[in-house]
């Protein structure tokens, strides 16, 4: 089994589980962390990225994907910063459309966003699908799913979540077509579906 679909499988088994492997280089499994009570496997990835920056192993090294890849990508940390909570916007990164002559359609689904119900401050969970047509710019993923987990404390209303997270990737990434969908869990007995598009 390759080093990369090991740490797919692991990845999939342990995270939101008791514990999370590690992976060094070579594929040697360098530790097992436990994961404190967690709302999900999001919030054990945020663990996760917290504990990575403070170990005292040798750093873990990325699958990197055919072809040289910018050196930047992928490399913000993973404990976000208070100014990055104010402002989610600032976490977004992107990289030049492989392909800009060309028309075609990315597609992002995060099913565990949370934020919080500026009403009753409970939880609001939500799937939110991001669909666009790029560009000059592509988002990075990792920088996208850790914008979303900015979020996490946020008191913000399903209307604002969708509007806000549109401006935001419009701003960085001016793409021709975008879409967001937030489908919100039942509240109330209510299921709450908001749609925002964007045309240049």
């Amino acid at each position: 089994m390759s080093c990369q679909m090991r740490r797919r499988e692991d990845h999939r088994v342990y995270v939101g589980k008791p514990s999370i492997l590690a992976y060094d280089s070579s594929c040697a499994t360098i530790e097992t962390r436990a994961v404190p009570q967690t709302r999900g496997p999001a919030d054990a990835l945020l663990y996760f990225f917290h504990m990575s920056s403070h170990s005292t192993h040798p750093a873990i090294t990325p699958v990197q994907a055919p072809g040289q890849s910018p050196a930047h990508l992928g490399q913000k940390p993973g404990l976000l910063s208070a100014s990055q909570i104010e402002q989610p916007v600032t976490i977004l990164d992107t990289f030049p459309n492989p392909r800009p002559a060309r028309d075609y359609q990315i597609k992002f689904v995060f099913p565990e966003f949370t934020s919080i119900c500026p009403v009753t401050g409970q939880p609001d969970f939500a799937t939110i699908t991001v669909s666009y047509t790029p560009d000059q710019k592509c988002v990075e993923m990792k920088s996208l799913k850790l914008y979303f987990l900015a979020y996490r404390n946020k008191g913000i209303f399903y209307e604002g979540v969708v509007n806000t997270i549109l401006d935001d990737l419009v701003s960085k990434l001016s793409p021709r077509h975008m879409t967001i969908v937030g489908e919100f869990n039942a509240r109330g007995g209510t299921v709450g579906v908001i749609t925002a598009t964007h045309s240049s």
